[in-house]
């Protein structure tokens, strides 16, 4: 089809198949297979080039919700697809609020709810303080700021039933993804260095860069207030 023309690409249902398996759709739990992210059945690994690359769509998502991703690890999908190589796509209903973008239909597949509940925008990402819908914006500049492009190399680092890690490089920079379990990249510029964003079931490291992002362990916090409170009571932080 380049021909006279441009070239041809398919919208990547392997690895919508491999992430509804690994994480889970609609109501069911999934396998937790990490591996799958990395098999070369997957459209963005064998022919990133030629991957149209998405979480859902208007069928399997949306207020149809025929084969969704289960939509506590939506975010996790997003890290996936957005810092890697191949065309991504942002679901119309992951991005806006009922209000913004909602229609006519009245029911949900899943729980009979109204169709507003099919609009995730406003959902806290698992593991973040983020929205939905801010969580894909940081993940859209951070692809931009990389230069990360439809055909960017990506090499896989780990991948095995508990975490995928690949290592992706733009034209402005390199990023370490780990979808799933625990990760600690070793590599000159990654060695030591905190990632620069994550949440449930993933983390992005930026080569060069100590970020802040830390989860689990002791954090210490100081707290002070000045107030009388009388003899005998107590005052509680909460």
């Amino acid at each position: 089809t380049e021909t006279g023309g441009q070239r041809s690409r398919a919208f990547d249902f392997a690895l919508k198949g491999a992430m509804n398996s690994v994480f889970g759709w609609g109501t069911t739990a999934g396998s937790g297979n990490y591996a799958l992210l990395a098999d070369e059945s997957n459209l963005y690994i064998s022919q990133p080039s030629d991957a149209v690359t998405f979480i859902d769509n208007h069928d399997t998502g949306s207020n149809q919700g025929h084969w969704e991703l289960n939509r506590n690890k939506i975010g996790a999908g997003y890290a996936l697809i957005l810092t890697h190589p191949g065309v991504p796509c942002v679901s119309w209903s992951h991005y806006f609020t009922f209000n913004e973008g909602g229609n006519g239909d009245t029911t949900y597949p899943y729980s009979g709810l109204g169709a507003a509940q099919s609009y995730l925008a406003g959902n806290t990402v698992a593991g973040t303080e983020k929205t939905l819908r801010e969580h894909i914006d940081y993940l859209i500049q951070l692809r931009k700021e990389t230069g990360i492009e439809y055909d960017s190399v990506r090499t896989t680092l780990k991948a095995d039933s508990s975490v995928y890690a690949a290592e992706i490089t733009g034209t402005n920079g390199s990023l370490i993804v780990s979808i799933g379990g625990s990760y600690t990249p070793s590599a000159d510029g990654y060695a030591g260095n905190n990632p620069i964003y994550g949440g449930t079931n993933f983390k992005i490291w930026k080569k060069g860069v100590n970020g802040e992002y830390t989860s689990g362990g002791e954090t210490t916090v100081e707290l002070s207030v000045t107030n009388d409170c009388g003899i005998g009571n107590a005052m509680f932080f909460t």
